[in-house]
């Protein structure tokens, strides 16, 4: 049997990939990527064969040139699947099942799995229209939020899957008593960033407040770098792109989790950030934004800070925050809430595994 995995992302940009492909590799399935390299980089996975689309793409593109550039890895991708002839696709993201929409529902009827991570236009007519399709023809469907079926079309194939990995799971787990100590409460930020100005703010809002250390790992990270040298902000640690293997050690420094992207827009309004597992994993306090599902299913939480978007006064208020945080009855909460995502989870991997277990029995 053979897998195809699809995306218009870079495979760094695939979060939780790895969920899928360790139950490929544990079933001894071969699997292939196929999908868009914004960067021209090599990226380290252990697919049989990596099939990828280079492209360059500007913030100041025209959607026309844009539409020129996906539709030449629309044809890539199609020519790549049908001369492989996979079992199984997995189709990675909202946005590659729209560009590939009619082939998926014309040739590859329940024969994909589809991934959705992410809110994606769903508003729109001609989106809905879309979606409802992919979803309507896939094998099934996975989220990563709950909250998405408050825009998803209507349908009895969502699976939930919460967005942690087995491997980085017992990493973190067993890294939590290893935490590199720090006289200043170090706020991280992991992974892209996206929201620059809001970023800025907080950066202006603590800035060198001794009792505070304000980090960001992860790609653009550069761009507050350079914001806080022009504005002589010295109480920070940047670091650009890294590794994912280097993710448990990057939040090993870390003592606050920041989960402040904003509010008052679909996508931020209803995911579930891959934050909230991280807080929960190495008993972390998070901060969230208000009027978000983050707060919705962090409400009593001990250990939440819920940002109402006044930046004025901010330190004093997360320092008396931090201060009166009971870590024990944060643990105890944790606990729990590891338990029932690895029970949540078993369902999904026990539903992509018995595939291959068919798929094996068809065969003998």
């Amino acid at each position: 049997m053979r897998v195809g995995i699809v995306s218009i992302s870079n495979i760094k940009h695939m979060t939780l990939i790895s969920l899928y492909t360790d139950i490929l590799k544990k079933n001894k399935i071969d699997y292939d990527f196929i999908y868009v390299d914004k960067y021209n980089i090599s990226e380290k996975n252990d697919a049989d064969n990596i099939f990828k689309y280079v492209i360059s793409i500007k913030k100041n593109s025209s959607s026309l040139k844009k539409a020129i550039k996906y539709a030449g890895f629309i044809r890539f991708a199609k020519k790549i699947i049908r001369d492989n002839n996979y079992d199984l696709l997995i189709v990675w993201g909202s946005g590659t099942g729209y560009i590939l929409s009619r082939f998926l529902v014309n040739r590859w009827k329940e024969k994909y799995i589809y991934n959705i991570r992410d809110y994606g236009y769903e508003n729109k007519k001609i989106i809905s229209i879309l979606q409802n399709k992919i979803v309507k023809n896939s094998l099934f469907t996975t989220i990563s939020s709950k909250k998405f079926l408050d825009f998803l079309p209507s349908s009895s194939k969502y699976i939930f899957v919460n967005s942690i990995n087995p491997k980085l799971t017992e990493e973190l787990l067993s890294s939590n008593s290893s935490k590199i100590t720090s006289k200043a409460i170090r706020i991280c930020f992991i992974g892209y960033v996206r929201f620059i100005e809001n970023d800025k703010k907080l950066l202006l809002a603590l800035k060198n407040d001794s009792r505070f250390i304000v980090q960001y790992f992860g790609a653009k990270s550069d761009i507050l770098k350079k914001f806080a040298e022009e504005n002589g902000i010295k109480n920070t640690e940047f670091i650009d792109s890294f590794d994912s293997s280097q993710t448990s050690e990057l939040l090993m420094k870390a003592d606050v989790i920041n989960n402040l992207y904003g509010n008052d827009d679909t996508a931020l309004d209803t995911a579930i950030s891959i934050k909230y597992y991280y807080s929960i994993l190495l008993n972390l306090p998070i901060l969230v934004w208000k009027n978000t599902y983050m707060e919705e299913i962090t409400k009593d939480f001990p250990g939440v800070f819920v940002f109402d978007g006044n930046y004025n006064g901010l330190n004093d208020r997360l320092y008396t925050w931090y201060s009166q945080i009971n870590k024990k009855r944060m643990i105890e909460r944790n606990s729990k809430l590891v338990k029932d995502f690895r029970k949540e989870n078993t369902f999904f991997e026990n539903k992509f595994a018995d595939l291959f277990r068919e798929a094996r029995e068809e065969k003998s």
